[in-house]
């Protein structure tokens, strides 16, 4: 009887150790994502350059310390493509293109705290905005079709304003039919006024038709009469822009 409680509490030691292990650390550590960023198995020089400058810039004693916008901004000003670069063991991207956003999140949910703290408690911003679609020129679209697209095209937007403050995981949703959540975890009180401003500045979303012999007209830079000309860049998970 006396063998088997003991071969219990052994077993019973060695789940609570393993679950203590699992939950280690509870709390995020400044610098642990600059550290693990720095462990890629492929460093070349270019990489140590933005590598070197986000640990200058970043004073883990100051706590209004962006350390994602540091090595971000870092990573972008050196003309790294992360996915260009490897970790071990290998990060998972779940069938998402690797852009430099999303390398660096994933290496930050590598290195976070399993206790995360709400807003309330870790500090941040919380905007709640609605989209006014009352001029909104539907042309051939009905009126909840083209509030849907103009709701998505709004979070695209806000996407796009918010990267560049540099929060980690912003969490960008739409509520209702013309209502967006948008929700900035960790920001500091310089970055707070900077993302209300982002936030808050009204965009404007301007639907068109499409000339119906636009390709033939572009190839021979011919502009009708009431027609604009617009490029479209985009970049591809290596970095290359394109445009349309």
């Amino acid at each position: 009887m006396k063998r088997n409680n003991i071969a219990r509490f052994l077993f019973l030691v060695l789940i609570l150790g393993w679950a203590g292990t699992e939950m280690w650390p509870l709390r995020d550590e400044s610098g642990k994502l600059i550290d693990q960023f720095g462990k890629a198995t492929n460093r070349d020089a270019a990489f140590e350059q933005a590598y070197e400058a986000a640990k200058e810039a970043h004073d883990p004693n100051d706590e209004n310390s962006n350390e994602f916008g540091i090595l971000q901004g870092a990573v972008e000003n050196a003309g790294l493509v992360l996915s260009n670069y490897t970790w071990s063991p290998n990060l998972k991207f779940r069938g998402q293109v690797p852009d430099n956003r999303l390398v660096l999140q994933t290496l930050q949910k590598k290195v976070a705290g399993k206790l995360q703290l709400g807003l309330d408690l870790k500090g941040g911003s919380s905007f709640l905005v609605a989209l006014d679609t009352s001029n909104l020129n539907t042309n051939d679209l009905d009126k909840a079709s083209a509030t849907k697209v103009a709701l998505d095209q709004a979070v695209e937007v806000l996407r796009a304003r918010v990267d560049t403050i540099g929060v980690a995981e912003p969490e960008i949703r739409t509520m209702g039919d013309d209502k967006i959540m948008v929700q900035l975890p960790g920001l500091s009180e310089a970055d707070q006024a900077k993302a209300k401003k982002l936030v808050t500045e009204a965009a404007f979303l301007e639907f068109a038709l499409v000339h119906k012999d636009s390709a033939r007209l572009l190839a021979n830079d011919i502009t009708p009469a009431g027609y604009r000309k617009y490029a479209h860049t985009t970049k591809d998970a290596q970095g290359n822009s394109f445009t349309d």
